[in-house]
């Protein structure tokens, strides 16, 4: 889940520092000009991240 999360916030933030260059992920080019679902999607890659470190957490603790 953390490397799923990793690739989201990059492609998310990645995204939003090639769009003011005029330039875009292949990958993301459906997104258009907003920077709305940018940040969604780093978002949801940041919240992916912190989920996969409290499981992990819980995990260590049971053992």
């Amino acid at each position: 889940m953390q490397k799923l999360g990793f690739y989201l916030m990059l492609f998310g933030i990645g995204s939003l520092i090639l769009n003011s260059f005029d330039m875009e992920f292949k990958i993301l080019m459906w997104l258009g000009e907003g920077y709305a679902s940018r940040i969604a999607i780093a978002s949801a890659g940041l919240l992916l991240i912190v989920l996969g470190n409290i499981n992990n957490k819980d995990s260590d603790e049971n053992q």
